[in-house]
Order: structure tokens, then C-alpha cells, then sequence
């Protein structure tokens, strides 16, 4: 779990209730009011090992929550996936990605639009800017990392004001040459 943000966390207790595994930082099992006995705690940069062979590696995101974190989850055959969810920014540059779903809500172009045409307030959009991954940094972030091995990249929680789909999935496939997809709300009702 990457945070405490009840649109991340809501079902956590029910989870730990039904025996699910749940993964996170004690930072936000705390926040969300879990016992130590309901979540394996993660500590940053310090692998924990699944019993089917994968491994999950926390690292620090910036988000308004206690203790948020973004993963490296290594399969049994040692693909890499890097997941980063309500991030503003990303501080790694990863060596390997086999596949990166990364937070891509907005970009700064929509946003100053909005505002200057008076349909966002300008409070409103300096929090999103800091606090969710716009367009230009996932772009910086995944130039930053080695996706010579990268089949797939996922863009995540993108805003339906402030995000437009099509053009940021062609965005990010023209500057890296990988196919591109787009989590919609829709497949999570």
C-alpha cells in the first residue's frame, strides 16, 4: 500500500481481516491504524521476500501522507516492475525496468491554461502540482531511467480535468519508442 489516503487504503483493515498480505511502510500501517500482526512493514531500500519468490523493494515518494512509497516488485524470473502512485516527483533513476506504471495526473500546461481561463483556482493547482506526477516529470523520469529491457509503461491516476489520455500516452511513446497504456477509472468500479 503506498499511502494512507482512504482512496488507497479504505479496505485495508478488511484486507488484514481475511488474511490478504498486506505490504507497506509502518509510517502509513500506523497512519491507517493497523496492528503490526495485519502488515508486513517495509523499510526503504531493503528487500522483503514473498513465498512465491518475488521480492518487493520500498522507496520513498513525495506525497501530503505520513510515510508514502513507491515499489520495485522483482518476480521469480526477475522482471522488474516500478510502481509509483500520488508522487510529485521521482528522486531514482532505476538501472532495470521491465515495466513501469507511473503516476502521470497532469501537465503543467493544462494546469496554467485552467487557471488562466478561470476554470481551476490557482490554490488548487499549485497542491496538485505538488502532490501528483505531471506529464513533464514522468517524461524526465523515465529519461532518466535505463528501459533498454522495458516492454510496457503504465500511466496512472491521471486526472479527467487535468489530463488528457491520448495525448500524454502518444506523448511518452513518441520520446521513448514503448508501448503505452492508460489505467482508466472505469476498470476500478
Amino acid at each position: 500500500m503506498s499511502h494512507e489516503h482512504k482512496d488507497h487504503s479504505k479496505s485495508a483493515r478488511q484486507m488484514a481481516l481475511h488474511s490478504i498480505d498486506l505490504y507497506m511502510t509502518d509510517g502509513t500501517a500506523k497512519a491507517i491504524g493497523l496492528k503490526a500482526s495485519e502488515y508486513h512493514g517495509l523499510e526503504f531500500y531493503c528487500p522483503a521476500y514473498l513465498e512465491n519468490g518475488a521480492s518487493i523493494i520500498a522507496f520513498p515518494t513525495h506525497h501530503d501522507s505520513a510515510e508514502p512509497a513507491g515499489f520495485m516488485v522483482i518476480s521469480p524470473e526477475s522482471e522488474v516492475l516500478v510502481f509509483a502512485i500520488d508522487t510529485y516527483y521521482m528522486d531514482f533513476a532505476f538501472k532495470r525496468v521491465d515495466i513501469a506504471a507511473v503516476e502521470c495526473n497532469h501537465s503543467y500546461e493544462i494546469l496554467k491554461k485552467r487557471v488562466a481561463d478561470g476554470e481551476l483556482d490557482k490554490s488548487v493547482a499549485d497542491r496538485v502540482a505538488h502532490s501528483h506526477m505531471a506529464l513533464e516529470n514522468v517524461i524526465g523520469w523515465l529519461d532518466s531511467c535505463d528501459l533498454w529491457k522495458c516492454r510496457e509503461i503504465w500511466l496512472l491516476h491521471m486526472s479527467d480535468d487535468n489530463g488528457d489520455a491520448r495525448v500524454f500516452a502518444d506523448t511518452v511513446m513518441s520520446k521513448t519508442g514503448i508501448p503505452v497504456h492508460v489505467a482508466e477509472r472505469r476498470w476500478l468500479k
